[in-house]
């Protein structure tokens, strides 16, 4: 696979180990111009999922109900509880995740993607003369600014940080996003490399009925794979024109700067477009845990629908109904590695998703969301996963508080 060899010549990982400072492709920011600033916590709104049950008393659930009409109207995310994920298994998966990225590269780069494939292990691949790379979306529609949250232009040593997103979209409806965005939001105004808009959509999930336990499983677990030699990652490496896989942003555009972090790429659902071969095999519990996980998070995708389509006195199957029963599920795991100059890189660029839902589950605070012209940091809360609304979303959304 040359393609992948080339995109994986200069890893994140590889350049930490080696004590490399960061190379000029990576470099965004001017280190002596940064200010001593630190983003304040946000009060991103907490909605718990277990209360919005058919079993919880009326009173109760409708008060959760317009807690998250709420939420969707000002933020458009929350952080979810009672998702009925445990806590442990959410460990188990921080875990799994950070002893992939700690493998040897051999293992890593079974996985390996190539230049400009988006699936599979990798980062940001070596841009050509004069360019960086490319933005997440480019739909104006929400601002995520993910990156290691010490930029007071201090040279200590930055902590490695790990997170899960789990995103789902509907080609159908993507297709035509664009169109509807152009005509939507005709006021969203730019200021360089970073959109300043009135709308956001994030909010925090408990009650979602996934454990602590668990979560903490699926943390631990991407850590592991993060943590494996990059030549265990690199069998996950995706070729040059996939997404699927170990490595980064697929195609460089002029003007823009490359991430400072390593990622794996997974489609989850619908099962039959797996590629097995971007599926790590080490950390052995990998597969397991995160196929386990994936179904879990399906589930609070569902419940989160019905729950605003309720919240809004709709039918309760009108956004799922959107999606269909085809709807795209894709993991996608970030690991942003120790920096020895962390005022002169992001790890992952102001972007928007285009997406129905993203949902993020957090190792260590460095989320940070736009909402007013100001960038809070989303705080961890470990039993919680942080739920996105996507463009697609956005758009239904707005279409409904506009209505």
């Amino acid at each position: 696979m040359a393609g992948a060899e080339v995109f994986l010549s200069k890893r994140v990982q590889e350049m930490v180990l080696n004590g490399e400072e960061p190379p000029a492709p990576y470099i965004c920011r001017d280190g002596d111009s940064i200010q001593e600033v630190s983003a304040p916590l946000s009060p991103v709104p907490i909605i718990d999922l277990s209360l919005l049950s058919f079993s919880t008393p009326y009173a109760k659930q409708e008060e959760e109900l317009q807690k998250l009409r709420s939420a969707l109207s000002s933020w458009g995310c929350f952080q979810a509880i009672g998702h009925g994920i445990p806590t442990t298994f959410l460990d188990k998966i921080r875990r799994v995740t950070r002893e992939y990225f700690e493998q040897p590269m051999d293992e890593k780069k079974k996985q390996a993607k190539g230049v400009e494939e988006v699936e599979g292990y990798g980062a940001d691949p070596t841009p050509e003369e004069g360019n960086g790379n490319h933005m997440m979306h480019d739909a104006p529609i929400q601002e995520l600014d993910l990156w290691l949250s010490n930029v007071n232009g201090s040279t200590d040593m930055l902590p490695s940080i790990v997170a899960i997103r789990i995103v789902t979209t509907t080609r159908k409806f993507a297709n035509s996003i664009g169109r509807v965005l152009s005509n939507l939001l005709p006021e969203t105004t730019w200021a360089g490399s970073r959109r300043t808009e009135k709308y956001s959509l994030d909010l925090q999930a408990i009650g979602h009925g996934i454990p602590m336990t668990f979560l903490d499983k699926i943390r631990q677990v991407t850590r592991e794979y993060f943590e494996q030699p990059m030549d265990e990652k690199k069998k996950q490496a995706k070729g040059v024109e996939e997404f699927e896989g170990y490595g980064a942003d697929p195609t460089p555009e002029e003007g823009q700067f490359l991430d400072w972090s390593d990622r794996l790429f997974l489609d989850v659902y619908p099962k039959d477009q797996r590629k097995p071969q971007f599926w790590p095999e080490r950390p052995e519990s990998f597969r397991g845990l995160i196929e386990e996980y994936s179904f879990k998070i399906k589930t609070v995708t569902e419940i989160t629908s019905k729950a605003m389509a309720k919240s809004l006195k709709l039918e309760e199957n009108c956004f799922l109904n959107q999606f269909g029963n085809r709807s795209q599920y894709q993991a996608r795991f970030n690991y942003y590695a120790h920096c020895q100059r962390p005022d002169l890189v992001l790890g992952l660029k102001p972007h928007s998703d285009g997406t129905g839902y993203t949902i993020v589950l957090q190792d260590e605070e460095g989320l940070q969301v736009l909402k007013d012209e100001q960038w809070f940091t989303v705080p961890k809360i470990s039993e919680a996963v942080l739920v996105l609304m996507g463009d697609q979303m956005e758009v239904i959304k707005l279409f409904c508080f506009i209505i």
